[in-house]
């Protein structure tokens, strides 16, 4: 999963599925890499944000302003780019953990 290609390997690859995989593999690769850890749990959460973003619904928030919708919740543009940043950041993080 850590190498190239590990992630064309995964039979179900669901961002959920990745993500359980990628913090598995970082604890059986780097058993002591706590930092490669901690960004694999970050991918993670990220993930949740990821889905929700993923699979909501053109809607109106209160007050008539177009908005994607989940459950309910307004996403607001801060937040769609807060979450983009989130991801870029995580995946660098990952990256620069990768390479030493």
């Amino acid at each position: 999963m850590l190498a190239p290609g590990g992630v064309a390997a995964l039979e179900e690859r669901t961002a959920g599925r990745v993500a359980d995989q990628f913090l598995w593999a970082a604890k059986q690769a780097r058993p002591n890499d706590q930092a490669l850890r901690e960004a694999a749990r970050r991918f993670q959460t990220l993930v949740r944000s990821r889905n929700n973003l993923l699979h909501s619904k053109p809607g109106h928030a209160p007050g008539g302003a177009a908005r994607l919708m989940r459950d309910g919740d307004a996403w607001s543009r801060d937040e769609i780019q807060a979450i983009g940043a989130a991801f870029d950041a995580c995946a660098a993080e990952i990256e620069r953990l990768l390479a030493a």
